[in-house]
């Protein structure tokens, strides 16, 4: 099957292309095989392990079966992500992920950056022959050049872990950080502004959600490490805005896993500015108000005996992991007040009493004590997918960065 490209690209520079039955299973071997060395080079990103298929004379110059006249409309989009997957494929070889980042290497990111930039004018010229700039393909044509630029930018970010790495990167390297949250910001509101990818987005790969959730999760990580950039190039808020979007889209098509690493990152985020955030409502706490006097601190174990008054139906809350595998929101919540009692790391939440009008909603607050199932001990390191300091190391791949399929069965 590798070899059906080379031959059928011999009889296309030749001239002597047909549409007989011969022809035609060296077209469809042909694409049969394009199709591998894509999935395969796929998996590759989402594992972190080297790919087995290499460049070759079986994918190269694959442009030339569009002049076919057994092409398909769908030929294009193979070709034109086999070739990307190629100028991808030379730039991972060309920055080997366990050398430190030096100024040849940033030489190898900008001769990368450059032929991704190639790649996405020639394409999107072809396409804009027959699809306007709303559509689909095009949409998927410049998410696949963000996403490409992003994950090279994310390898040449490796081995940054913590805020004291950060604030000693050089400034060739700080450039780059520039560059990756730019390339993340784009993809991700192509994914949620474009009505025509929004929409596809219910019927892609697994591959697609994925390079769009390390988006997410990625900008949530620089935004932690490199804060001053972000605020400069869209704003933090903004940021953490942006991400519960994704999250909310993805809980709605099939791809819960990656919807809940979202949730799970921007509960996390919240639990972590608790402290502060209870530091500056603590006077308000104790100016003695009307309306909290009217107000009883209640554990989250105690929540589960308070039956919650909505309209005319009556419910309990809902454990807080279940509430993050839900549609609702975890970072936008609502205004009530969380207080954390002095001398002890249990939470409370507030809740009015009774006779004191309706309970609200829950507070999509997630404790210690709720995600028990994740926590380490002292001694382990935080998994990666848990951290929002950590731009991960040599041989992660994607998946490195999403909740792991056994505990996403744990919290269902």
């Amino acid at each position: 099957m590798n070899k059906a490209w080379p031959r059928l690209l011999r009889r296309i520079k030749n001239n002597k292309v047909s549409t007989m039955a011969e022809e035609r299973e060296l077209v469809v071997a042909a694409r049969t095989w394009f199709c591998l060395y894509l999935f395969e080079h796929q998996m590759s990103y989402g594992t972190g392990r080297p790919a087995i298929l290499k460049e070759d004379d079986s994918v190269l110059g694959g442009s030339a079966l569009l002049s076919h006249p057994l092409t398909i409309e769908d030929d294009a989009r193979l070709v034109s992500t086999v070739e990307l997957m190629v100028f991808r494929e030379r730039a991972q070889d060309s920055m080997p992920l366990d050398r430190p980042f030096t100024d040849e290497r940033a030489m190898k990111l900008a001769e990368a950056t450059e032929n991704f930039h190639k790649w996405f004018a020639t394409w999107d010229t072809i396409f804009s022959r027959q699809y306007p700039d709303t559509t689909f393909y095009r949409q998927s044509l410049q998410i696949q050049y963000l996403f490409a630029e992003l994950y090279h930018e994310a390898i040449a970010l490796r081995g940054v872990a913590g805020l004291d790495d950060a604030s000693k990167i050089p400034e060739s390297q700080r450039v780059v950080v520039e560059r990756a949250i730019q390339s993340a910001r784009q993809g991700l509101e192509i994914c949620l502004r474009s009505p025509s990818y929004r929409e596809g987005l219910k019927y892609a790969v697994t591959y697609t959600h994925l390079t769009a959730v390390f988006a997410a999760s990625f900008l949530m990580r620089l935004a932690r490490l490199f804060p001053q950039e972000c605020e400069k190039l869209g704003g933090i808020e903004s940021i953490f805005v942006t991400v519960e979007e994704l999250a909310d889209l993805l809980s709605t098509i099939p791809a819960t896993r990656y919807a809940r690493t979202l949730r799970l990152m921007l509960s996390n985020r919240k639990r972590r500015l608790l402290p502060q955030k209870v530091q500056n409502s603590d006077s308000a706490t104790h100016s003695g108000s009307d309306a909290a006097s009217q107000q009883t601190l209640v554990s989250p174990q105690q929540q589960q005996a308070i039956p919650y008054i909505e309209g005319q139906m009556m419910y309990r809350p809902m454990h807080a992991h279940h509430r993050m595998m839900s549609g609702d929101s975890i970072y936008s919540s609502a205004s009530s007040q969380v207080y954390v009692s002095q001398g002890t790391p249990r939470q409370y939440t507030m809740v009015p009493n009774r006779g004191h009008g309706v309970y609200p909603r829950p507070l999509d607050v997630v404790t210690p004590t709720e995600y028990q199932m994740f926590d380490t001990r002292p001694d382990q390191a935080t998994p990666i997918w848990m951290t929002e300091d950590n731009l991960g190391d040599a041989g992660y791949g994607l998946e490195t960065f999403i909740l792991p399929q056994p505990f996403d069965s744990v919290i269902l």
